[in-house]
């Protein structure tokens, strides 16, 4: 499962998503409980009555058309109906607080639509649905190890409910399955059901934007609108996990600064590490000598191009990064291995394309004429944002051969620009793009992947530099893709220009 998306994104809750055809979940948060989360989108042209509208975290919710045994009467559970003449506007969203308004704007910095305590119903009358009185509204209400959000309607007198959309995580332990019961035809099995990974703080799921909003979810002889099958939805393909658009850098100050963030998350540095060359350059002089006695603890970021383990040769291990001018930082750890860490694992490894930027934490210093910064702890790496060299992808089964297009600007990498490219790849094909001047020198790779059936048209982006992260020199380069079926044994190529600048 791809662990996060691109934190670096902008997330609005009107964007459309294609192929949907009644509400959706677009956002959902689950940690920490302050933060908990739900937005609804309207992908329709018409506004929606949420009046028949319920949302629980309860598995036995289609049992309420009986009366009982249609939730578990946890008080950290809830199977809430949504406010009379409540209405969702078309392209629009709703952004449900699984506490008070209070508590949501004191942690996001903006009112929520609705709040769980405050305005949602219960689901029947004289019945507590919703825990037991705002003194429980402290409660975790989404366990951020495992549970499942339902969105369904019911209309009093009918004997069953209709699932709307469905979200699983950690595990298909608390999920859905009314094979069986009567007067529902069979959900997807448990075992058959797909789930999304555990998040972490300051972070959130989002509905991936590039696919349909669904995905491959069976359409017909479900128990959901017109026969969707709800509970066959791939959530890996559908949702991902971001940075939460609201958090970042509030100081105006830092380098990292958002503009953008109502709420701050910690993550601002001190310096960009080209900033702490200026800084501290007098430490690494070369006319004058180098003064190892530095030794300051700062906040920096980049994005990490390399590791190495010298502990064979008495070092330690170092983890390389740059930042958007060039300037590379040695990061290094001498008293834990980021292999064992289940993050900083992830960033490290080889056989993992993503690119990660991070903020981190430690004791400036000098050795043999080059800044360190010692990491006394996975605790001092936090994830910044990442990037997808392979993109990201729609599908299109009419794919036959390779092509590339590149948007006709002009990049100046040295500003730190990217420049974005989209391409398509024939199923089950290997897809390599490499960069060449016009020579036909080879300059760097920018893809290299095997093309699962269905990821055909992909989207991405270049940075202008070359495989040793060095910004190339003005001119023009050329772009190319090659793909070959494995099975067919079928190749084909295309090939764009880039034109790179330079700042005047």
């Amino acid at each position: 499962m791809a662990r996060y998306l691109i934190g670096i994104f902008l997330i609005v809750f009107g964007l459309v998503f294609a192929g949907a055809d009644h509400l959706v979940f677009d956002r959902i948060t689950v940690t920490p409980t302050d933060a908990e989360i739900v937005s609804i989108y309207n992908p329709t042209s018409n506004p929606i009555d949420l009046s028949d509208y319920y949302i629980t975290d309860s598995n036995n919710y289609y049992n309420l058309p009986s009366g009982s045994d249609f939730w578990s009467g946890n008080v950290s559970d809830f199977i809430a109906r949504f406010p009379d003449n409540q209405f969702i506007a078309p392209n629009e969203s709703l952004v449900l607080s699984l506490h008070t308004n209070q508590k949501f704007s004191d942690y996001y910095g903006y009112n929520s639509d609705l709040a769980l305590f405050e305005d949602m119903r219960d689901a029947v009358s004289n019945q507590t649905t919703i825990s037991f009185g705002q003194q429980f509204s402290s409660l975790d209400f989404l366990n951020d190890n495992t549970e499942m959000l339902m969105l369904f309607k019911w209309e009093e007198g009918n004997n069953a409910v209709q699932d709307i959309d469905y979200f699983i995580w950690g595990n298909t332990s608390t999920g859905v399955d009314k094979t069986g019961v009567s007067g529902y035809v069979e959900d997807t099995d448990l075992v058959n059901q797909f789930y999304q990974s555990n998040h972490d703080e300051n972070f959130t799921y989002i509905r991936f934007l590039l696919n349909n909003s669904e995905g491959a979810e069976k359409s017909t002889g479900g128990n959901g609108v017109d026969g969707d099958d709800e509970t066959s939805e791939n959530f890996d393909e559908t949702w991902n996990i971001v940075l939460a658009p609201e958090l970042g850098c509030t100081n105006s100050s830092s380098a990292n600064y958002n503009a953008s963030a109502l709420t701050d998350n910690g993550t601002c540095v001190d310096y960009t590490i080209g900033q702490v060359y200026s800084q501290y350059g007098l430490y690494i002089d070369e006319e004058q000598g180098c003064n190892e006695n530095l030794s300051t603890n700062i906040t920096t970021m980049g994005l990490i191009v390399d590791y190495q383990d010298k502990t064979l040769v008495n070092g330690p291990k170092v983890i390389k990064i740059q930042d958007n001018e060039g300037y590379q930082l040695e990061l290094t750890i001498w008293d834990w291995d980021p292999l064992d860490s289940d993050t900083v694992g992830e960033y490290v490894n080889p056989y993992n394309s993503t690119e990660y930027y991070i903020v981190v934490n430690g004791t400036l210093g000098v050795y043999n004429c080059n800044f360190q910064l010692e990491l006394s702890g996975e605790e001092n790496i936090m994830y910044l944002s990442e990037f997808h060299p392979n993109g990201t992808y729609e599908s299109d089964s009419d794919i036959v051969e390779s092509s590339i297009d590149v948007e006709p600007y002009v990049l100046i990498p040295s500003m730190g620009e990217k420049i974005n490219f989209s391409y398509s790849v024939p199923s089950g094909s290997r897809a390599i793009i490499r960069i060449f001047d016009l020579s036909g020198r080879f300059i760097t790779s920018l893809v290299d992947t095997f093309i699962e059936p269905g990821q055909n048209n992909w989207e991405s982006s270049w940075n202008g530099r070359d495989h040793l992260g060095q910004v190339l020199s003005p001119g023009t380069y050329l772009m190319h893709i090659e793909s070959m079926n494995f099975q067919t044994g079928d190749t084909t190529t295309d090939v764009a220009p880039v034109v790179i600048g330079v700042k005047p």
